[in-house]
């Protein structure tokens, strides 16, 4: 499965455990970033430490899969953060795997899905799970 850290990971990662629970299999996720350079195709470019940066990326999804961990009910998890696009790793490691899980945050008006979501679903070698995640509206107000 692919995460972001970012809103809905949780529930990504429920769906994700539940799918390697019934398949009896370890749960690998994957947290990407970009590696821009000098020579990026984009007019965006910076440098990147890449030691330091896969060490603060490593943060934004260990306290996630920590706590998965702990749960009784999931399979083994291993968790890897790669350095390259998200659509781009996920797609290479679709090759090896029985399933891909990723998220589908809020449509745009469109209904446009994202470019990592939509890269995967066309071109992964195996079967995709798409999981809508919670929107703002759809998380419960407290009272």
């Amino acid at each position: 499965m692919g995460i972001d850290g970012g809103p809905g990971s949780a529930q990504l990662l429920d769906a994700a455990a539940a799918e390697a629970r019934l398949r009896a299999t370890t749960l690998k996720v994957l947290h990407t970033w970009p590696q821009l350079t000098e020579d990026a195709g984009t007019p965006v470019k910076w440098r990147l430490d890449p030691a330091t940066t896969t060490t603060a990326e490593q943060a934004v999804v260990a306290e996630l899969v920590g706590a998965l961990r702990l749960r009784s009910d999931v399979p083994a998890v291993d968790a890897a953060v790669v350095g390259g696009r998200a659509g781009k790793v996920l797609v290479w490691a679709s090759h090896t795997a029985e399933l891909v899980v990723v998220g589908r945050p809020e449509l745009s008006p469109d209904h446009e899905m994202r470019a990592t979501t939509r890269q995967v679903s066309q071109r992964a070698g195996c079967p995709v799970l798409v999981v809508p995640l919670a929107t703002t509206a759809d998380v419960p107000v407290p009272a």
